[in-house]
């Protein structure tokens, strides 16, 4: 085995665990972060929902004025 085989094997034998450590610190890391960014994207989704309800609320208000003014109008 020449010194550059052994010092290849060497850098394996230390990187494997070192990914792995590295694999497994990514894991929970996703597993803790992915709630978070599906609560996020729930509560803007609920947010615009929201916002689209008061805008259609107000369209309906000022289609009501319309129709009050068309009325009184004529």
């Amino acid at each position: 085995m020449s010194t550059a085989e052994a010092v290849l094997g060497l850098i394996a034998l230390i990187s494997l665990p070192a990914v792995a450590v590295l694999a497994a610190a990514a894991s929970w890391v996703l597993w803790l972060v992915l709630p978070v960014v599906v609560l996020a994207v729930l509560y803007l989704l609920v947010r615009i929902l929201r916002t689209l309800r008061e805008l259609q609320e107000s369209v309906n208000q000022l289609e009501r004025r319309l129709d009050r003014f068309d009325r009184d109008e004529q």
